[in-house]
């Protein structure tokens, strides 16, 4: 015995006729037909009487009724709590620039869970314009970009930088010191990783360069690189965090032009801190953060 036989049974008894009861639970009749027998054979007795004018419950039928709507209510009144407590259940949205995501994200939803078993999270990784986009739009709580808007609506922290340098596979066979007119000649592969780190690229290797393959996604240039197929200009958090460091090699790279670090933004809605929940995941992902920054800090400037 199934919810959806109680009802059936208790809309026949309503409407003492098949087919509206059909109509009104959006089901063919031979579906109420049906339920009703299964209801029989689970008893072992008639539940209704049959005429050619209409259906009449059976004295069994009579005496179960009340028993039947008691525990259709029951188990009404028992979705309403599952609903409440659905409800109550918090939910921290955050999205994350591709190449920003690393293992931290791991240690702050165990900080902030321990603290609330309703809290649940969810996590989008795009490219930094959507981010802010969403972030704006409110369907985001809290991002993690390069390049965070000039909004007045939007609270934007500047919390971490990234440094560039320039790495191959660690059977990569290159020793010597390099310089822009050697990667010419070597297999470069190219990931734009934002703004900043655009802005110095051109300038040093010209809007006319092509590299011999260009990504548009951080995994699959560490693929190339960590499988010896070129070298790349990679951020150093990444190497350190994701456990790049055992396979890649750091080269020796002379720039023409100084590489400027690429600041990371944290970006909020103003009023998202009034929220008890977002303040407190907010102040977390700050600590994490800058406690790993610090522990894996790469020097100021990636050359001099």
């Amino acid at each position: 015995m199934d919810l959806e036989e109680i009802k059936t049974f208790l809309a026949v008894a309503r409407l003492k006729n098949f087919t509206w009861a059909a109509d009104e639970l959006h089901v063919t009749q031979s579906t109420v037909t049906s339920r009703i027998k299964n209801l029989e054979r689970f008893y072992g007795q008639h539940l209704f009487l049959r005429t050619n004018k209409k259906v009449d419950l059976s004295p069994f039928g009579k005496e179960i009724l009340p028993l039947f709507e008691q525990q259709l209510k029951l188990i009404e009144d028992s979705k309403k709590i599952a609903r409440r407590f659905q409800s109550e259940r918090k939910r921290i949205r955050f999205g994350i620039t591709y190449s920003l995501w690393d293992s931290r994200f791991t240690d702050w939803v165990d900080r902030l869970a321990g603290t609330d078993e309703n809290l649940r999270f969810s996590f989008h990784a795009d490219h930094s314009h959507i981010i802010v986009d969403e972030v704006l739009g409110g369907r985001i709580d809290i991002g993690l970009v390069y390049h965070g808007p000039e909004d007045a609506e939007i609270k934007k922290e500047t919390f971490g930088e990234d440094t560039f340098f320039l790495y191959c596979a660690r059977n990569f066979q290159i020793k010597r010191k390099l310089g822009p007119g050697d990667l010419n000649a070597l297999p470069l592969i190219y990931l734009n990783w934002g703004r900043t780190f655009e802005h110095w690229f051109r300038q040093e290797f010209g809007e006319e360069y092509v590299p011999f393959v260009e990504v548009g996604h951080s995994q699959a240039l560490l693929e190339f690189v960590r499988n010896g197929k070129g070298l790349a200009f990679i951020p150093e958090r990444i190497v350190q965090l994701s456990g790049e460091k055992m396979f890649f090699k750091k080269l020796d790279y002379e720039p023409r032009h100084k590489m400027e670090q690429q600041p990371i933004h944290l970006i909020y809605r103003k009023t998202a801190v009034q929220d008890e929940l977002i303040a407190r995941a907010i102040q977390c992902v700050k600590e994490i953060f800058r406690k790993k920054q610090r522990q894996h800090s790469p020097p100021k400037m990636a050359v001099e």
